[in-house]
């Protein structure tokens, strides 16, 4: 099937055999989709025609695609640039690399999803804005939502709504947030962590249909939803882990590195 103007973000790219790439492009219309771009290199290593298209290939700049949608790796035709207002500060290289290869490892082949893709573009926008606890806070809870929904998260609806930030609550890997323990539980958070989630269950649902961050209609700073999205992260990461399962991704292993080296 041809498919003509999709907007696309490159998540990864691997060489195959002598002279072709294996491209996985997150698009608009058919969700992540492998592709195979032959040609890249000529028998003297020298530049191909199509090698000015796919240096358009590179992390957090949107471009628009034309493309042959097939069963298994599809073939990539065009590749045209498209005006991004701000791009992320190279700070944020392990960041975005983390959430690429996040949508690498969970995503299935050309299952499209607006949700995903909205996310993901407004991961990178907050991103811009150097707010990335909060960005990465909104794009976990996208794929969240995608895979499990996140009303099932809760054992009971109204810890939703009302959460005592004195007492400790539970995570269950089956059952999701409970407020009593039991012998599935698998970690415990506190009430505040609690209550910062559910905030940003409720920010990243308005978010849905908003357009940019300055339009949520909430009284909390900036700041202040930066300082909610780190404290809930464990709640966050904990599902993500679920989502996972026993996936290795390379960038945190690499993070750990950097980080244990004292290079970040």
């Amino acid at each position: 099937m041809l498919v003509e103007k999709d907007n696309a973000y490159f998540l990864h790219a691997t060489p195959y055999r002598e002279n072709s790439l294996l491209v996985y492009l997150l698009t608009q219309k058919h969700g992540k989709v492998s592709f195979i771009v032959t040609g890249v290199k000529s028998a003297n290593r020298g530049k191909t025609p199509y090698h000015n298209k796919t240096a358009l290939l590179q992390p957090c700049r949107p471009i628009i695609i034309n493309y042959r949608l097939k069963n298994g790796l599809s073939k990539l035709s065009e590749i045209e640039p498209q005006a991004a207002n701000q791009l992320p500060d190279i700070k944020y290289f392990m960041l975005y690399q983390y959430v690429n290869e996040l949508l690498l490892k969970l995503l299935p082949e050309q299952f499209a999803d607006a949700g995903i893709f909205t996310a993901y573009k407004k991961f990178l926008a907050i991103l811009c804005q150097d707010y990335p606890y909060f960005a990465l806070r909104l794009m976990e809870l996208s794929l969240i939502d995608y895979f499990d929904g996140l009303t099932g998260l809760y054992q009971q609806e109204t810890l939703r709504h009302h959460v005592d930030k004195t007492k400790n609550y539970y995570l269950h890997r089956a059952t999701g947030i409970a407020e009593n323990p039991s012998n599935h539980s698998t970690a415990t958070i506190s009430g505040q962590q609690l209550s910062a989630f559910n905030y940003l269950v409720a920010l990243y649902q308005q978010h849905l249909t908003d357009k940019q961050q300055e339009h949520l209609a909430d009284n909390v700073t900036a700041d202040a939803r930066e300082t909610l999205a780190k404290a809930a992260q464990p709640i966050s990461s904990f599902f993500i882990a679920g989502l996972l399962g026993d996936k290795p991704l390379n960038t945190r292993y690499i993070y750990r590195q950097l980080r244990h080296r004292k290079l970040l």
